[in-house]
Formats: structure tokens, sequence, C-alpha cells
């Protein structure tokens, strides 16, 4: 049920705001308790499942859309530096950043 709450944020922010192989993993193991709730036939194991393994899969989906996005766009070269290395500068909105928010450092490509 942890991932109601990062739904929420990541609707809010329209960022899905993590890896696509971390929400994959939960996804996947969301899904493992979800399907041994069923086998041994308890509800209580099971339940968290409906809700969790859905948003998992659909974060997991929305976060590797976003890393394609963003190898996608132009790298920025700095003069000074162009002989030597390639800065991506990212497009950080910082106005919409709130305490405790930490930001996703995106890869450097040199």
């Amino acid at each position: 049920m942890t991932m109601l709450p990062h739904l929420m944020h990541a609707v809010r922010t329209r960022k899905p705001h993590g890896s696509a192989f971390a929400w994959l993993v939960g996804a996947v193991a969301s899904t493992t308790w979800f399907v041994y709730g069923l086998g041994i036939g308890d509800l209580l194991v099971a339940a968290p499942g409906f809700v969790t393994v859905p948003i998992g899969f659909f974060l997991a989906a929305w976060a590797a859309r976003e890393e394609r996005r963003l190898e996608e766009l132009p790298l920025a070269v700095v003069p000074e530096q162009a002989a030597s290395s390639v800065v991506f500068l990212p497009d950080w909105d910082l106005s919409r950043a709130s305490a405790g928010d930490t930001l996703e450092m995106p890869r450097i490509v040199a």
C-alpha cells in the first residue's frame, strides 16, 4: 500500500521520481506476494496486491518512458570545456520542490 502515496506524488508533480528498474522490482515483489496469498487462500496476504501490482507496473512504465525521454534530450556543450567533455544540463523545476524532495541526478555523458 505504500505505492499509493508515491502515485499521488507522481501525479501531483507529473514525474514518476525513481528508476524504472526499482519500480519494476517493487511490482514483481508485490506480484509474488499477491500470487502467494491467493495460492494459500489468505486474503490478508493477497489483498495489498490488488493496489500495489497495477500501481507498481504503471510507475515502472512511466519511469522507463521518462528515462527514454531524458536520453533523447540534446546535450549542451559548454564552450570552455568543449574539447574535454560534454555537460548535460537538466531541466529541474525547483519552484515545485518541497522540503525533503531529492533531485535525481542525470547521467553524465562524456
